[in-house]
């Protein structure tokens, strides 16, 4: 045989190592990409398998229109193991600032941070009904699910040290403006009542003050 033919001797083992993790991340042949893990980010036209291998999430690309300024935004869509859409989310993520979508570590919650507008995440209960929420600087004092630790390595701005300290700075000043909120209610005889702050910590306020923007 002519040596310029002739293929390296490579391994057995070498070889079948190659293929699997070829295999772990090609298409399956349905347009999919097979489970790949959290650190799989999905985009337009590259769909993620969740780490049950039972949902899929994907990435809707869109524009805004000439009366929003243009550009192109993202949408979340999920499916479950029979293609069917179980969540098709109508909050638009603006492409033109850091998007990051992936699953979560172990479980089936789907991820979507930007830069412009925050971080939200998607997951089922046990009805198995969909539904997306906020997570913002609000999730320091509430009980939320961890942030996966691909998107804590991929956005430290948000999710490190500092953005830790950037969120409870934030708690803290809505608690203190939040304490200093007057709130102006009818009673049913027909009285105005004043009050500052929430719970009780209210303080009652005197109607001449000039924070007191009162209802007609």
């Amino acid at each position: 045989m002519n040596e310029m033919f002739r293929a390296p001797h490579i391994p057995v083992a070498l070889l079948a190592g190659a293929v699997l993790a070829v295999s772990a991340c090609a298409d399956d042949g349905d347009g999919e990409m097979s489970r790949a893990g959290s650190s799989q980010l999905a985009e337009p036209g590259q769909p993620v398998r969740s780490p049950s291998g039972k949902h899929t999430l994907e990435i809707v690309e869109g524009e805004y229109g000439a009366e929003e300024g243009g550009g192109s935004f993202w949408r979340v869509r999920i499916r479950d193991g029979s293609d069917e859409v179980v969540l098709d989310s109508d909050k638009r993520f603006s492409a033109r600032f850091v998007t990051l979508a992936l699953w979560g570590e172990r479980e089936d919650r789907a991820w979507l941070y930007s830069s412009d507008v925050g971080t939200y995440y998607f997951e089922v209960d046990d009805l198995g009904s969909w539904s997306g929420h906020s997570y913002g600087p609000e999730g320091v004092s509430r009980n939320e699910p961890a942030v996966p630790p691909e998107l804590v390595k991929r956005a430290p701005e948000s999710f490190g040290p500092e953005g830790r300290e950037k969120a409870a700075r934030i708690v803290r000043e809505r608690a203190q403006q939040q304490s200093q909120r007057v709130v102006c209610r009818r009673t049913p005889d027909g009285e105005q009542k004043c009050e500052r702050g929430t719970g009780g910590s209210s303080k009652p306020v005197s109607p001449d003050d000039p924070r007191l923007n009162l209802p007609e």
